[in-house]
């Protein structure tokens, strides 16, 4: 059997990311389920295959600048990784945690990784969560609570549905698949 091979971004170097992957790519679980490729900036303790540039800094709260930085790593690290799909080096992404706030700090419009993704890839993209036994698909993400009313619309709904019964078709193999 042929492993598949993955793109594992380490998401914000101040954050939790490189902790998740170091400790994920020490299991058997992980390494005997795909090849991992970690994609990310060298300085977090990690291995990287694929640097997009070196982390100064070290985890926890920074400056305004650190934070900058950082969100422009992680972002540069979702960037190469989709690349890296199109390219047909990996098969797909595994993404850590990166911080919003600092993605915009670093000038990106992109609320989170869901919005990156469709950007950089021009297809439409949702966030879904799985498990052996029920699969749920966001309708909105990114969103602050008080902002989620307005946005739980009929033209959100319909694509959210589309996007998870064509996603259950066509990757889990699920002819019929049944949306509540």
């Amino acid at each position: 059997m042929t492993l598949p091979t993955l793109a594992v971004t380490l998401g914000d170097p101040r954050g939790i990311g490189p902790e998740i992957v170091r400790a994920a790519l020490a299991t058997p679980e992980v390494m005997g389920a795909a090849r991992c490729i970690v994609v990310g900036p060298t300085g977090t303790g990690v291995a990287v295959e694929e640097s997009v540039g070196e982390w100064h800094g070290r985890p926890g709260p920074s400056t305004p600048e650190l934070a900058a930085t950082a969100g422009k790593l992680a972002a540069l690290a979702i960037e190469r990784a989709v690349e890296l799909v199109r390219t047909g080096a990996v098969q797909g992404i595994v993404t850590a945690p990166i911080d919003k706030s600092a993605l915009a700090e670093a000038g990106y419009a992109d609320p989170g990784h869901t919005e990156m993704l469709e950007r950089l890839t021009g297809h439409p993209t949702a966030m879904m969560l799985a498990s052996e036994t029920l699969r749920v698909v966001l309708a909105t993400t990114h969103l602050a609570l008080r902002d989620v009313p307005q946005a739980v619309t009929q033209a959100a709904l319909v694509r959210a549905a589309k996007l998870t019964r064509d996603g259950l078709r066509d990757w889990f193999g699920i002819a019929e698949p049944r949306l509540a």
